[in-house]
């Protein structure tokens, strides 16, 4: 629709993504993760953090080879969407050479699943103690999804 938010809407609209937001509270902080993708070793770094008012989560990935070579980086908007419902989450996924994932988003007490809506992978996250589990999973050929990468996560000292 083409209609602009009032004031009231717009306050209303923000608060209501502050209160869902809350719940990414967990993946908030700096994050050093061991792990493997396609069988292969690689450390991960991830700083986690609320954007503007709380309304939104940034969170930076940049994955490494053991022997210290930058391999992949990312950036990922998580966000609210209280006009879709109270528990409607999206995240856009940016990666370098201009490539954007959008996914729908699915967030438990202690899990979030991020689910592309056309391609890309899907990924789990799972609290751990003081950590995270991230998995990710591509699919093959014909569609079936399996295990590429797992990796856990503590925080960095």
């Amino acid at each position: 629709h083409d209609e602009a938010l009032d004031a009231e809407a717009f306050a209303q609209r923000a608060e209501q993504c502050r209160t869902a937001m809350v719940q990414f509270e967990w993946l908030v902080g700096s994050w050093l993760g061991h792990g493997t993708h396609g069988g292969e070793a690689r450390v991960c770094h991830v700083e986690t953090r609320y954007l503007f008012d709380g309304s939104f989560l940034e969170s930076r990935e940049r994955i490494y080879t053991p022997s210290g070579v930058l391999e992949h980086e990312d950036l990922t908007i998580f966000g609210a969407a209280p006009e879709n419902g109270p528990s409607e989450f999206y995240a856009i996924v940016y990666m370098p050479g201009g490539l954007a994932v959008h996914y729908r988003v699915e967030v438990n007490v202690d899990s979030i699943l991020c689910e592309p809506e056309e391609f890309g992978a899907r990924l789990s996250l799972l609290q751990t103690g003081n950590g995270y589990r991230a998995r990710i999973f591509y699919p093959d050929e014909g569609g079936t999804w399996f295990e590429d990468a797992v990796v856990d996560y503590e925080p960095r000292q």
